[in-house]
């Protein structure tokens, strides 16, 4: 997901200084869905509302939007790195051909209803802390996840990067253009004190 600094503008304490400065509070989360890709893998699944996919791991369960998985060798649907995708009653196994998923996250095969893919939602999403492979979890023990079946579920697509590049694009010059403004501002000061300082020596 899309990480972006939270920022904000102080006016300098120089005299003469009309240029504004820019801080960085924290980085903020953007969990706003990205566009659709469609792939018609059955097993490729996207979120298309808010909400997070469910996935047990050696470290606990982690909680992800990234959607392309795939069966292991005992029939199990898993991550890209093995870890298996939770259901309602536990890690989801499927025992026969097709598989279809519908936008509640019932997993049905060969026409069966295996389980419900276990999604969930956060009271805060901001308190969640971004790990690698796309997962995250919790900050604190009170950010409890919360089973949902508002969560909509899309079968052989995925969800692309939200992150819109042409006004990254256009945050990253600004933020270069201040800095630039920044560096000439503080280098006027440091000509000012020098200056100040040799006269105070001729006076002296």
């Amino acid at each position: 997901e899309e990480e972006r600094f939270l920022s904000h503008e102080y006016l300098d304490q120089y005299v003469g200084m009309e240029k504004s400065a820019v801080t960085v509070d924290e980085i903020g989360k953007n969990f706003s869905p990205g566009p659709m890709q469609q792939t018609d893998n059955a097993l490729d699944l996207a979120i298309n509302n808010e909400g997070f996919f469910t996935i047990d791991t050696p470290f606990g369960q982690r909680f992800t939007r990234n959607g392309n998985f795939q069966l292991n060798s005992e029939g199990t649907i898993v991550t890209s790195d093995n870890y298996p995708v939770l259901g309602e009653n536990g890690p989801i196994q499927v025992k026969g051909q097709e598989i279809f998923v519908d936008y509640q996250g019932r997993v049905q095969v060969d026409g069966q209803l295996a389980d419900r893919l276990l999604t969930v939602r956060f009271r805060n999403q901001d308190n969640l802390q971004k790990l690698g492979n796309s997962f995250f979890a919790p900050i604190s023990s009170d950010d409890v996840p919360i089973p949902s079946e508002e969560v909509r579920v899309q079968q052989g697509m995925l969800e692309g990067s939200n992150v819109n590049t042409v006004m990254e694009m256009t945050r990253m010059i600004s933020a270069n253009r201040t800095y630039e403004s920044i560096q000439k501002s503080l280098s006027s000061v440091d000509r000012m004190n020098e200056r100040a300082i040799s006269i105070s020596r001729l006076r002296g």
